[in-house]
C-alpha cells in the first residue's frame, strides 16, 4: 500500500465536498495522487454561486484561488448583476 493512502483517507473522513477536494488538492500537489481539475472548477463555480450574496469578490477569489476577473465573468456568465441579483437573462453557470 502507498505510503500517502492513509493521508488520503483521513482527508476523505475528515472533509465532504468542496472542502476535501481543496484538502486533496492542497495536500498532495506535486504527489502522484491528482484530482482531476474539470470537477474542481466546476464545484469553484458552484461555491461562488452560492456565496456571491455574502463574500465579495475579493473574497470569494481568495477562498477558490481564482483570479477576480474569472469571478465576476462567472457570475456575469450566470445572469448574475453587480449588485448580486439575477438579471431576467440568464446564462449558464457551466459554460466558459
Amino acid at each position: 500500500m502507498r505510503e500517502d493512502m492513509p493521508l488520503l483517507l483521513e482527508i476523505l473522513l475528515n472533509c465532504q465536498g468542496y472542502d476535501a477536494f481543496i484538502k486533496i488538492n492542497e495536500t498532495f500537489l506535486k504527489t502522484g495522487i491528482k484530482p482531476i481539475e474539470k470537477p474542481i472548477i466546476q464545484l469553484k463555480k458552484i461555491y461562488v454561486y452560492q456565496n456571491h450574496n455574502n463574500k465579495t469578490v475579493p473574497q470569494l477569489a481568495r477562498k477558490v484561488n481564482i483570479d477576480e476577473r474569472v469571478i465576476m465573468k462567472w457570475l456575469q456568465n450566470s445572469g448574475i448583476k453587480k449588485n448580486g441579483k439575477r438579471d431576467a437573462k440568464t446564462g449558464d453557470l457551466f459554460d466558459g
